[in-house]
């Protein structure tokens, strides 16, 4: 649920979780690394988060690690 998530956005009234995946090992393509999604469970949507989004979202994964 968005409230019990660690990171979260607001649409609205309701919060929202973002969610982290992290990529240890890709066959595919040269990523590795994290990457962000918001994700709108009652709609069964996931959008990835932008540059700008992805940057924030990092930065407060780092300060939560602190």
């Amino acid at each position: 649920k968005g409230e019990d998530a660690r990171m979260t956005f607001k649409m609205g009234n309701e919060t929202l979780p973002i969610v982290q995946l992290e990529v240890g090992k890709n066959k595919l393509s040269e990523f590795k690394g994290r990457d962000y999604f918001k994700l709108f469970s009652a709609i069964s949507r996931v959008d990835e988060c932008n540059q700008e989004d992805r940057y924030h979202w990092s930065k407060v994964r780092k300060e939560m690690k602190s």
